[in-house]
């Protein structure tokens, strides 16, 4: 679910967005805040919650913010 936006449905969609994501911005810090990975049965489960920084190709003002995650 990206973020400000409907959420996407498929892989191939997701990894088009991550791909767009990535041509438009730089990340240059990563942070884990937290995070737990749970296994049960056949399955694991990773919630997290992260901090970056993403620096904008065309130029501009870095942005600083903090990320959901889940991983199935």
């Amino acid at each position: 679910m990206p973020p400000n936006n409907p959420k996407i449905p498929g892989r191939q969609q997701i990894n088009a967005w991550i791909q767009q994501f990535f041509d438009a911005f730089t990340m240059t810090e990563l942070a884990t805040l937290e995070r737990e990975v749970v296994i049960t049965g056949d399955r694991a489960f990773e919630v997290a919650q992260y901090e970056w920084t993403l620096v904008p190709k065309v130029g501009g003002d870095a942005i600083r913010d903090q990320v959901n995650w889940i991983g199935i």
